[in-house]
């Protein structure tokens, strides 16, 4: 193999990287999404004091001064019954204005769908916590971009 030819290789691997890189965390800003929309309804759910009717607010842990702070308090709990697969399958849709070619898409997926890949990729909690720092920052700057704020 000539010098050219190992160069166009490393090149196209390096290129293969990057797209991977941005499909993963264009992945990540789709479970962010998802999870900031759902936080506020679990607080709702999981709140000692909404579930026994309590007139005070001490016994309200949904009272929270912000919805970071929701997040943060919520964040593993709304992890924990996310719709994995509606998330991934809305990802998905959502890739098709990104000139992405659908066969590149379609390698992706079956990445995605492997469990041995969500095992120890997307259940990772270095994984976990990128998508939690994402989902803060959306919160935080939702209102200048009108992106990933609650429902």
């Amino acid at each position: 193999m000539d010098s050219a030819t190992a160069e166009f290789n490393k090149g196209l691997e390096v290129a293969q990287q990057r797209v991977v890189c941005m499909l993963e965390f264009s992945l990540q800003i789709h479970y962010a999404k998802a999870i900031t929309n759902k936080s506020e309804k679990v607080s709702r759910l999981l709140c000692p004091g909404c579930k026994h009717n309590h007139l005070s607010q001490r016994d309200h842990s949904c009272i929270v001064p912000s919805h970071v702070g929701k997040l943060d308090h919520y964040f593993w709990d709304v992890l924990g019954i996310l719709d994995e697969e509606r998330v991934i399958e809305s990802w998905y849709n959502s890739q098709t204005c990104t000139g992405f070619e659908r066969a590149v898409l379609d390698i992706f997926m079956q990445k995605i769908r492997c469990r041995d890949y969500r095992e120890t990729t997307m259940k990772s909690v270095s994984w976990q916590r990128s998508v939690s720092r994402i989902a803060q920052m959306m919160l935080r700057f939702g209102k200048l971009y009108q992106i990933g704020r609650p429902e």
